[in-house]
């Protein structure tokens, strides 16, 4: 029935249907949450499915017990099984929740994480197809931001995963100043384990508590459409980075994003595509979302005709 992943002292059970990833990129939880908080005290992942990211961080030592809730009965049940499989009744409790609306009031956390499903849909029936991938009208999103402090620990974070190719910081923005929480940063993790560099973490702290006023180090790097028809290549250090796109012809443009696999520049177009900016009007620029830019060669396409492309070249100093 299920299958089992041993992470060090931890046998996590999961099924296909219900892994939604975390197998893979929920373990990048482990050296954000690491070098971000250290060791902390109970955790609560949201959303949990089979649990990975926080059997991971229990694993880990980097928390003393966890909290999970979902709202499928197959993931609550699978939950209860690694529990029970693993003797960590004392140190780890799951709720069958709708949200957060069947988390009893006196539940309270000092970090809550999550791999929230990524994609908008108008319609909740595709929502409820797709549980794992979906949040119709980002109506999971709302309601988590509008319920969350009544179980933030004084100084809590949030640390969410979220994906490019569905959302960005500023998706999020309204809902999170409404409720009184701000963005401290947001960070990526680029590495040859976890070559889809389109997810982000976003570190959430209530307004005015800690470190919120934490100083954002994107750097802008402005690319123009004729960078890319003159096939320029652009020398940068590492870093963040917001692409500033430039059309500065006399037609649509729009260009995407590509690394490539290595330092001879294969995989121009067979790399994930990290950035995507279409339909930019004659005379205008518009700002990509955030990527980590970490060394190696990155390459700028014309959407269009892909063999315009600009290089750009991320070196140590």
């Amino acid at each position: 029935m299920y299958q089992y992943e041993q992470y060090r002292d931890i046998r996590i059970a999961w099924t296909d249907d219900l892994d939604g990833g975390g197998g893979s990129f929920g373990r990048s939880f482990v050296p954000v949450t690491r070098h971000l908080f250290g060791k902390t005290g109970r955790v609560f992942e949201f959303c949990a499915g089979p649990g990975f990211i926080g059997f991971y961080l229990l694993a880990e030592g980097l928390c003393d017990s966890v909290c999970f809730s979902d709202i499928n009965p197959k993931a609550v049940e699978m939950l209860e099984h690694t529990i029970k499989l693993n003797g960590l009744e004392s140190r780890v409790s799951v709720y069958l929740s709708d949200g957060l609306s069947d988390i009893p009031d006196s539940e309270k956390w000092d970090l809550v994480v999550s791999n929230p499903p990524h994609f908008f849909s108008e319609s909740h029936e595709d929502h409820l197809n797709d549980l794992r991938r979906v949040d119709s009208q980002w109506h999971v999103h709302a309601e988590f931001y509008a319920n969350i402090r009544r179980h933030l620990n004084i100084g809590a974070s949030i640390l969410f995963q979220e994906n490019y190719l569905g959302s960005s910081e500023n998706t999020f923005a309204e809902m999170l100043d409404r409720n009184n929480f701000v963005i401290v940063n947001s960070i990526m993790i680029d590495t040859q384990r976890h070559r889809d560099n389109n997810k982000f973490f976003m570190w959430i702290k209530e307004r005015g508590d800690g470190l919120w006023w934490m100083l954002d180090d994107t750097r802008i790097l402005p690319v123009a459409a004729t960078d890319v028809a003159r096939r320029n290549r652009i020398s940068l250090p590492p870093g963040k980075y917001q692409i500033a796109f430039a059309n500065d012809t006399d037609r649509l443009s729009g260009v995407f994003m590509t690394k490539a696999w290595d330092d001879k520049g294969a995989g121009r177009m067979e790399g994930p595509v990290q950035i995507r900016i279409a339909g930019i009007k004659p005379g205008t620029r518009e700002k990509s979302s955030c990527v980590l830019l970490n060394p190696g060669l990155y390459f700028i396409t014309d959407d269009r005709m892909t063999d315009s492309f600009a290089t750009l070249d991320v070196q140590e100093k």
